[in-house]
């Protein structure tokens, strides 16, 4: 029989060796990211902190990540949202001395110091901006916004199906993309990375300026069937939403597959019976900009991209 208890304790020990090996400290204020070329405030005792950022030392980076910056190079958008920013990894994953206009929502007003933080940090982006706001389907209203203070990544304007000591409700104003878009100057082509645990749904039917294809739109959107029905929604209906506005492509580990039916996602995992995938969904009248898109994110494997970038060891994977 196997001790997983000694496991997890093994595998505990040698993330704290890391860190220190690392950061020179157990409990760092900062965790590396994009293979050390970027850095991120974080709070160290956040167990997200620790298992997602702090214990890959500088050599960091997800596959959302890698998909933000190999997108952002490919389409060169003039906008980047990122709807559920955490702590910003995704957010400084653009491209170094980018000059994109980048606008952070973030619901969870312990977490908007320490992304400020990082935008000093990473001061080569100048035109960073982040708001405590939750993306949703109206403007302006108050919600209720369930912040995990164990694991800041587990937030979510999703009521809860229990209740637990350390998550705290508070009330937290809603925006719309449509009613952020609408605030900005002339742009054609935007960035949309949407991670909000199962609010997906609600912060695309707040984006109906997106659909008409008149912009060139790349959306990276975290797809998880647990979480989009609790939150009360259709995970079938959801993705013939998707299906109706946008080419869909599942993001792999090594490349982009395209998506022509709730069941090609499924059969992508058949291990499990839930579905979680991130996935770039593709808007524009402009094929030759779709596929030029395309064409450059198929062309190698994204893990090649941003490992040439970043400095990174070809073995490592996003």
């Amino acid at each position: 029989m196997t001790d997983n208890t000694s496991d997890a304790s093994v595998d505990a020990d040698s993330d704290e060796l890391a860190i220190v090996r690392n950061y020179n400290t157990s409990n760092p204020e900062f965790a590396f990211v994009c293979g050390g070329l970027r850095r991120v405030a974080v709070n160290p005792h956040d167990k997200r902190a620790r298992t997602q950022l702090l214990r890959h030392g500088v050599r960091y980076f997800s596959k959302m990540q890698a998909m933000v910056y190999v997108v952002a190079a490919a389409c060169k958008p003039d906008v980047f949202f990122d709807i559920g920013v955490n702590y910003g990894e995704c957010l400084f994953s653009l491209p170094l001395n980018s000059d994109v206009r980048a606008y952070g929502f973030e619901a969870n007003p312990a977490l908007l110091p320490l992304i400020k933080r990082s935008i000093r940090y990473n001061d080569d982006l100048k035109r960073v901006q982040v708001f405590q706001k939750a993306m949703s389907e109206t403007a302006g209203e108050q919600i209720p916004f369930f912040v995990n203070n164990a694991w800041s990544g587990k937030s979510t304007a999703v009521t809860p199906s229990r209740q637990r000591s350390d998550i705290e409700k508070i009330s937290v104003e809603t925006t719309t993309l449509d009613q952020e878009l609408l605030k900005l100057d002339t742009w054609s082509t935007a960035l949309i990375k949407i991670d909000v645990e199962g609010f997906e749904p609600k912060v695309l039917r707040g984006g109906k300026s997106i659909f008409d294809g008149n912009k060139n739109i790349a959306i990276l959107l975290e797809f998880d069937s647990n979480f989009i029905q609790q939150s009360g929604e259709s995970v079938s209906e959801f993705f013939d939403f998707l299906q109706a506005n946008f080419a869909i492509f599942a993001v792999l580990r090594r490349s982009i597959s395209k998506m022509t039916s709730l069941e090609d996602l499924q059969k992508l995992d058949t291990r499990r019976e839930s579905i979680h995938f991130d996935l770039l969904l593709v808007n524009s009248q402009d094929e030759s900009w779709s596929q030029n898109l395309i064409d450059q994110l198929t062309s190698r494997p994204l893990v090649e991209a941003v490992s040439e970038a970043w400095g990174l060891p070809r073995k490592k994977q996003a």
